[in-house]
Order: structure tokens, then C-alpha cells, then sequence
């Protein structure tokens, strides 16, 4: 039981990986996609393979010390069952009488009374161990349910990193344009200078804005290698391995139109660990509200996200409508490459929003699906990892 709680608590660790162990045998993972997460990580996972071995080397444990005292006990019955005692007429052994002096066979029978005695003592001790034992058996599901929902939290929590990467690489993609779009207003800048038509707090400005577009690309990739160590990690892997992270999956239509509120949260309750790890009536009712809200919460942020893509795409139309306008111009001459490009930006922002709000769409459908595989999937995270793609 002791290594089975050890698992457990290294387990609890969930994005704080064990370190790699060495694994001549399994090759490195060097290209992720979202959909292969979890195999991946069954594969390589330290922390899925400290649980697997706790939870089958508690079990173990259990029946083997099982197995050990019933040999025990056995042996003290056969034992026991070869004595000679006196009985009453009821088949209980009973204290023998004694002449004066005692007999041998009268003292023989006393001294087996008491053996008979002391072997029924260790028997009723062996059977309380037993039982003890047994009823740590009974409570052994709660122990594997536990160790079930921490690999699927362990899952959860490498797609989480795997969702930020991708939302951090588009901004990382949306500053090389700006920065694109800044070094040209630059180089212009610094004609109208020469010709004095503009100030020089006009060129200081122009440089300020480059090193800050700057400093953020560079701020991006350290948080990008960051967060692609972790993963490495997690896959028990060295921190700088080199990975290559695919872009999130489009979201799925045919399951989005499949939801079924009534139906899904029925399912998910019964899947719900939370509810299953409870072994009172109140306590469970009390987790099915719980549960219930939280996957409400869940349900509407799907329908929300949808809305929200719906909207972004709508707005992406109406700026390419206006940018194949500024196109069309400045293939006719008519406007100069400056403003093209200029024009650009608006545009591709426009498209990275609709990204955003797609994988923002997948996210809320992922933790949706979480839930209804009975894992509770807060809406605060949901709300933080928002926040943090915005900022």
C-alpha cells in the first residue's frame, strides 16, 4: 500500500513531470498531434507508469498478505483438530477434571485444553487480520478509481499545454507581420526625414515600437520553448528534445451538432469519478449537483464559442471584401505598396481571430467531452486560458 500511495501523490503532480527515465526501448516522440496525446503519453509518461505499478503492486500486497495468514490459519486448525481434549455433549471443548494427585493423561488433556485455547486465540486474531485485510480489498476500487481519473487529469493537463503552444505560436505568427509591416513604416520615416518633412521624434517613435514588437517575439519563443520542455517532460524525455507540435484539429461539426444536453449529462453522471468516489448518499447528491452545474457551464460554453466564431467569421468577410478592394487598387496603381501592406494587417488579424476562435471553440468541445468521460472540468480555467490567449 505504501508504493500505491506514493504513486498516487506523484501523480497528483500533474504538470510538474517526473524526471525522464531512461527508455533505450521506446523512441522519442518527435512530432505530437493533439489526437495522439494520450497514447503518447501511456507510452511515455513516468507518472501513468508510477500509478500502473502502485495500483498492481497495491493489489498484490493486499492478496498476497491475504494468501499468507489463511496458509497461517490453516495450519493452526490442522493443528488444533489433532489435539485431544474433552468435550462436552454439545461438541465444546471443556477444562478437564483432576484426580489428587493428577494424572499424566488427566495433565496431558489440560495442557492440550490450554494449547486447544491459545491455538483458537491466534485463529480468531488471524481472522480479524483477514477481515481487516479483506475490507481494504473491498475499498482497493477507490484507490483504482483515484489512480484512473489522475492519468486522465495527466492527459487533460499536456493537451492544456498543447492548446497554449498553439495559441502562442499565431501571436508569435501576428508580431513577425507587424513587425514586417513596422520596418517598412520605418524605412519611409526615415526619407520623409532626410527630405524634413517629418520630425525625428517621429523616427524615435517608429524604433521604440520595432524593439517592442521585438522584445514580445522574443518574450513568445521562451515561453514557447517552455512550454515544449514540458511536454517533453511529460513524455519522460529530455527538456530539449526536439519537437515538433502540430496545429490544433479544426473543430469537429458532426459532433458539435451530435450534443445532447439531457442525454450527455445523464451518461456523465454515471461516468462522473467525483460522484463514483463517494460512498454516502448525501455526500454522492451532493456531488451530483455539483457535477451538474459544472457541466452546464461546460454545455454553454460550446454554444458560446459558437456564436463567437460565427461572429468572427463574419467580420473576417467584410475584411476581405475591403482588403481584395485595396488589392485590386494597388495592382492599378493606384495606392503604394506602404498602404498594401498596411491594408494587410487589419485583414490577417482578422483571420487570426477566426483561428482563435476556433480552437477556442475546440477547447470548450474538448472540456465538454471531458466531462462527459467523468472528469469535472472547472469553468475558471476555461476562463483563465481565455485571458491568456487574449493578453
Amino acid at each position: 500500500m505504501r508504493k500505491l500511495l506514493s504513486a498516487l501523490l506523484v501523480s497528483s503532480l500533474l504538470l510538474i513531470p517526473a524526471p525522464a527515465l531512461a527508455a533505450d526501448t521506446i523512441p522519442n516522440v518527435t512530432t505530437l498531434d493533439f489526437d495522439k496525446i494520450e497514447q503518447e503519453l501511456t507510452e511515455h509518461n513516468p507518472s501513468i507508469d508510477y500509478i500502473n505499478e502502485g495500483v498492481a503492486d497495491g493489489s498484490s500486497d493486499l492478496s498476497v498478505g491475504i494468501d499468507k495468514l489463511e496458509d497461517a490459519k490453516s495450519e493452526l486448525v490442522t493443528n488444533m483438530n489433532n489435539l485431544t481434549v474433552l468435550k462436552d455433549g454439545d461438541g465444546k471443548v471443556t477444562m478437564p477434571s483432576f484426580s489428587s494427585p493428577p494424572t499424566t493423561n488427566e495433565l496431558l488433556m489440560y495442557v492440550n485444553y490450554i494449547t486447544y485455547q491459545n491455538y483458537a486465540a491466534q485463529i480468531a486474531s488471524f481472522d480479524s487480520q483477514i477481515n481487516a485485510l479483506k475490507g481494504q480489498q473491498d475499498d482497493f476500487w477507490k484507490s483504482t478509481l483515484q489512480a484512473e481519473m489522475q492519468k486522465k487529469q495527466i492527459v487533460m493537463g499536456a493537451q492544456q499545454l498543447y492548446l497554449t503552444y498553439n495559441t502562442l505560436s499565431r501571436q508569435k505568427d501576428d508580431l513577425f507581420l507587424n513587425r514586417s509591416v513596422l520596418e517598412n513604416k520605418l524605412r519611409i520615416s526615415n526619407i520623409k526625414y532626410t527630405l524634413g518633412l517629418i520630425a525625428k521624434s517621429e523616427i524615435t517613435t517608429a524604433e521604440l515600437d520595432l524593439k517592442n514588437i521585438s522584445q514580445g517575439i522574443k518574450n513568445l519563443d521562451e515561453a514557447l520553448d517552455s512550454l515544449k520542455g514540458e511536454l517533453n517532460l511529460m513524455f519522460g524525455q529530455a527538456y530539449d528534445t526536439a519537437l515538433e507540435i502540430k496545429a490544433v484539429p479544426d473543430p469537429d461539426q458532426t459532433k458539435l451538432n451530435a450534443m445532447d444536453y439531457k442525454d450527455d449529462l445523464e451518461d456523465a453522471l454515471v461516468q462522473s469519478y467525483n460522484v463514483r468516489l463517494q460512498d454516502e448518499d448525501d455526500k454522492r447528491d451532493d456531488e451530483k449537483r455539483k457535477f451538474t452545474k459544472a457541466f452546464h457551464q461546460a454545455y454553454q460554453a460550446v454554444k458560446d464559442k459558437e456564436e463567437a466564431l460565427e461572429l468572427e467569421r463574419a467580420k473576417l468577410d467584410n475584411e476581405k471584401d475591403t482588403f481584395n478592394r485595396l488589392s485590386l487598387m494597388y495592382n492599378l496603381g493606384m495606392i503604394s505598396k506602404f498602404n498594401w501592406d498596411s491594408a494587410f494587417v487589419p485583414y490577417n488579424s482578422q483571420v487570426q481571430k477566426v483561428k482563435n476562435a476556433e480552437q477556442d471553440l475546440f477547447k470548450a468541445y474538448n472540456d465538454y467531452d471531458w466531462m462527459k468521460k467523468g472528469l469535472t472540468v472547472s469553468s475558471s480555467s476555461d476562463a483563465a486560458a481565455s485571458s491568456s490567449a487574449q493578453g
